[in-house]
């Protein structure tokens, strides 16, 4: 289980530098399934979502940045990982604070991915990016990321989610967000959520890996 989970995180569907990284296999070198249709989000993973965008990825930025996400959740693995750092200590003391339900509904749903829906708040900063569309924005090997930032002024990146994971109770989430920024610039995240009081709070993440 935990070397399949944490192989699933370090080599999650984000991409590094210039060229696409759509994903090829699952993890143990499985084929993934790809849902043909959208994700049917509950307003649950609605707000476990808009959570960890804005808890993780827009804390540091003003209101001007502006999220650009794969429309299509990750599932499998990318080229050009051998390049990144990962930091497995950070990893498995997160994942131990988590519930094995959470952890394996993580595994079973992440084996699969699935169509975002354009709902996930703030909605007027974000931008879900169809696969026809992320090809258009990063053409040939040299200047994809200079095409991107023209084509997405004000973008803090290329960012990727997984589907999320959750315990029994219902009230423990598991998500992963990877964020490409450049050439060997990005990070990738496990988060885990809680819910209080009605409302989905971050209670902790791991860096699962860096690059640059």
């Amino acid at each position: 289980m935990a070397l399949r989970f944490g192989n699933y995180l370090r080599l999650c569907g984000t991409f590094l530098g210039s060229t696409l990284a759509f994903p090829s296999a699952a993890p143990g070198g499985q084929v993934p399934a790809f849902d043909s249709g959208k994700c049917n989000l509950t307003t649950d993973e609605l707000d476990i979502y808009s959570a960890t965008i804005q808890e993780v990825l827009l804390k540091d930025h003003d209101d001007s940045a502006r999220v650009i996400i794969r429309e299509r959740t990750s599932a499998g693995y990318p080229p050009g990982m051998a390049s990144m750092k990962s930091t497995e200590d950070e990893e498995k003391d997160l994942l131990g604070s988590i519930s094995t339900s959470a952890r394996d509904n993580f595994d079973a749903q992440n084996k699969t991915s699935c169509i975002l829906e354009p709902h996930i708040q703030p909605v007027e900063r974000i931008q879900l990016l169809s696969a026809r569309e992320e090809r258009a924005s990063f053409l040939g090997r040299s200047g994809s990321w200079k095409l991107f930032n023209a084509k997405y002024p004000g973008a803090i990146g290329f960012t990727i989610v997984s589907r999320i994971g959750f315990n029994s109770e219902h009230d423990q989430a598991l998500v992963y967000l990877g964020n490409s920024c450049g050439l060997l610039c990005g990070h990738g995240y496990l988060v885990v959520l809680k819910k209080h009081n009605g409302k989905w709070k971050v209670l902790n993440q791991a860096s699962v890996w860096a690059a640059g």
